[in-house]
């Protein structure tokens, strides 16, 4: 028998969201400038360099998306509204969840897969994606790993809910 919590959020699955981080690549985009002046002779570079700026440009527009819809994961990544790839994962797909801190205090948390590449979650909005997650993988006997540190940032949030 499940508990009346399980059942709602089955009910009302919630959608995170997260985008680049568009100030770490605008600095990439303008550390670029002082090479153009000076290759901008040579027709290569000049082609390389407005290739690479139309890149930072582009990635400025990615954001991502995930929800917990019964036993799926859903990840997917988006172009301004358009969707570019989604990937549904089950509870039978993952190997294992990984939970780590990332930088100073952000948790972040990486599917383990046992085909394709790894969905990493970092900066998504909302702060119960990471206890859903736990609440995840007790549910349909997912591993989890904890690191040290996710550990002690986990005890600091903790702290200062009280």
């Amino acid at each position: 028998m499940q508990n009346s919590e399980t059942t709602e959020t089955r009910q009302k699955p919630k959608i995170y969201k997260a985008h680049t981080e568009r100030i770490q690549i605008s600095l990439m985009a303008l550390a670029l400038v002082p090479f153009l002046a000076f290759s901008w002779d040579e027709p290569i570079y000049r082609f390389s360099f407005i290739a690479l700026m139309i890149y930072h440009i582009l990635l400025l527009f990615i954001q991502y998306s995930f929800s917990i819809q019964d036993s799926r994961l859903i990840y997917s990544v988006f172009f301004i509204k358009w969707r570019i790839r989604t990937r549904e994962l089950n509870h039978s797909d993952i190997s294992q969840i990984q939970f780590r801190r990332e930088n100073w205090a952000a948790k972040a948390a990486i599917l383990k897969t046992y085909k394709g590449r790894s969905p990493r979650l970092y900066k998504f909005d909302g702060n119960d994606l990471f206890h859903r997650l736990e609440e995840y993988c007790y549910e349909y006997r997912v591993p989890l790993k904890k690191s040290n540190d996710y550990l002690i940032l986990e005890d600091m949030y903790k702290k200062d809910a009280d």
